[in-house]
């Protein structure tokens, strides 16, 4: 909570304000959650605690657009696929409370959350940016990728307009390195919400990438990829094969199903 807290300052997430004559508020509450590894097992240390907007209570005026894509799950495969036959490098990557990077455009206003020390008694908090929770915080925080990938000088695809590529036929940057075979530089980026894939033919280039980013938003780079959607990605690159295994996440989803059975033929 601490680390929430420390990072909604840090952001300008809110503006303590007076509340104008006839504004509608939005609450504001905590909601927890453990991170977990390739196997399911809880990641000590990695807790994470959000202060969530009840975007449900918004009224019309107070956002526009809401829907923001996100690659499907084909197009991940299809781009898994890709990458084995071709021998190509797959790294992942994240991007760090995604959603406070992005600016809102209307005026919402939100009582404190709990634990939130007031200045005075009756100010109510301005939300700046696209908070957790807000209907078009997911639509903003995609403009805002969207933007900074074009201006790499990448291509959304048609198709999937979560999945973005970009071929360059010299380095976009000096430290960038041409592939070994003389074939141009290749980097296909699928998105969903605030992680990310990577598969490039040189691992110069997404270091270069990754840096470029990091210029405006907070992105952690996870290195080569282990689980992604929680698809856990086993590769043999000597061979270019791979497997995929969704186990992890079956388990966990039949185990809740038949704990909500059990609990609910108890309390019937």
């Amino acid at each position: 909570m601490a680390r929430e807290e420390h990072s909604l300052e840090e952001m300008g997430a809110f503006k303590e304000v007076q509340l104008p004559p006839g504004q509608p508020t939005v609450g504001l509450i905590w909601v927890f959650a453990n991170q977990t590894d390739a196997e399911g097992a809880i990641i000590l240390g990695k807790e994470k605690a959000r202060v969530v907007a009840q975007g449900c209570s918004q009224q019309p005026g107070q956002f526009d657009e809401t829907y923001a894509p996100v690659a499907k799950i084909a197009s991940v495969r299809i781009l898994i696929a890709w990458a084995t036959v071709q021998n190509l490098n797959i790294f992942q990557f994240d991007c760090k409370t995604a959603f406070l990077h992005a600016k809102i455009r209307h005026p919402i206003y939100a009582c404190p959350y709990p634990g939130y020390v007031r200045s005075h008694p009756k100010s109510v908090l301005k939300i700046l940016v696209a908070l957790y929770g807000l209907r078009q915080s997911a639509y903003e925080f995609y403009t805002l990728f969207l933007s900074l990938l074009l201006n790499l000088g990448m291509i959304r695809c048609e198709v999937d307009h979560g999945v973005f590529f970009g071929r360059w036929l010299s380095p976009p940057d000096s430290l960038v390195m041409m592939p070994d075979d003389g074939s141009h530089l290749q980097l296909y980026i699928p998105l969903h919400v605030d992680d990310g894939l990577a598969t490039m033919n040189s691992p110069s280039l997404y270091q270069w990438f990754i840096k470029t980013l990091k210029h405006r938003l907070l992105i952690v780079d996870l290195g080569p990829c282990e689980k992604f959607l929680n698809i856990l990605i086993i590769r043999d690159h000597p061979n270019c094969k791979a497997w995929l295994s969704s186990h992890v996440y079956v388990v966990l989803r039949h185990s809740f199903y038949f704990y909500f059975y059990f609990e609910h033929l108890n309390f019937t």
